[in-house]
């Protein structure tokens, strides 16, 4: 299904008849695309802040997922506006750099990212040629590390010979562990059996032990024949 959407996208940016007439500028436009896993945090790029107050909006493709206002302030870091529960708007009042932060990535919102801004004041105002595209790929590895900053913790994932390396690994660790536990078993049960043979032999030789003469008694003589 992720390979279908990329595809549709790729479609849509490369050939004019598949979504309406496109310019060449934009066709020929370059955007960086970034490969998460679930669940990860990304960053989308935004214009910068180039005037007292102005408004952000983010779109994947031509919907539009939010905006949100913004007014420089008397400080010299950074802000985090809160647009929606996994949304927010990162502002660096020094740089004046923008980007819009996603939380918790999920495969739907694979697609190509617009981060467009208007100028709200000073007059007059109007919106932004800059407007930078980010494609975000949203995949699910079986193997990964996570590789965190300060705003993002992107999921890369790890070469398949790598992750392969690592389950052999784990299971000759568990082979191991079993073999040994049934050697242990059979070892146990062997030395049990030889004890109780020993034990056996042991009761037998008891019960089986010589007697002495029938009618012999001990402290009783026998009389002596009267020749004597």
């Amino acid at each position: 299904m992720t390979g279908f959407m990329v595809l549709s996208i790729l479609l849509t940016l490369r050939f004019p008849g598949v979504a309406g007439a496109r310019s060449p500028q934009e066709c020929d436009e370059n955007f960086p695309m970034i490969r998460v896993a679930l669940n990860s945090n990304v960053s989308v790029r935004c214009p910068n802040m180039t005037a007292k107050e102005m408004t952000f909006r983010l779109s994947m493709g031509k919907a539009k997922v939010d905006s949100s206002r913004i007014l420089i302030e008397n400080s010299t870091g950074e802000r985090v506006i809160h647009v929606q529960d996994s949304l927010a708007l990162w502002v660096n009042e020094q740089d004046h750099t923008v980007s819009f932060h996603i939380s918790r990535v999920q495969k739907e919102q694979t697609g190509l990212y617009t981060c467009e801004a208007w100028i709200s004041f000073p007059p007059p105002g109007g919106k932004v040629q800059d407007a930078p595209k980010t494609l975000l790929l949203v995949e699910e590895y079986p193997c990964e590390k996570v590789v965190a900053s300060e705003r993002t913790s992107v999921s890369v994932p790890i070469p398949q010979e790598a992750c392969s390396q690592k389950w052999w690994i784990l299971a000759v660790l568990l082979a191991i562990a079993i073999t040994f536990g049934v050697v242990v078993t059979i070892t146990s049960f062997v030395i049990w059996l030889k004890l109780k043979r020993v034990e056996l032999s042991h009761n037998y030789y008891m019960n089986t032990k010589a007697r002495g003469p029938v009618g012999q008694r001990k402290g009783v003589q026998l009389p002596l024949p009267r020749w004597f």
